[in-house]
């Protein structure tokens, strides 16, 4: 868990919480790659809260970059329909 979270964890214990986090639907061979929450046990799409200062694009492009490093590709990047970034 980011450190500013668990900042205001502190003030605020388990109250509600918004944060602004960013999400990718990753496919490989025809299927859908999915992560196992940690503080839930579900199964999600892959993403990650922003970091102060951060975009969404940065937060992920961040994510991207751990996924390619497992051998995935990113094709292209969409914000509110709109292509911002297309794999080279």
């Amino acid at each position: 868990m980011d450190e500013y979270i668990k900042k205001l964890r502190k003030h605020i214990g388990n109250e509600p919480l918004l944060l602004v986090a960013a999400g990718a639907i990753i496919y490989k061979n025809r299927k859908t790659l999915l992560q196992r929450r940690a503080d839930s046990g579900n199964w999600a799409i892959h993403g990650g809260v922003l970091e102060l200062g951060e975009t969404v694009e940065e937060t992920y492009l961040n994510l991207i970059l751990d996924m390619k490093k497992e051998g995935y590709k990113m094709f292209a990047l969409y914000v509110d329909k709109e292509v911002v970034a297309v794999a080279g």
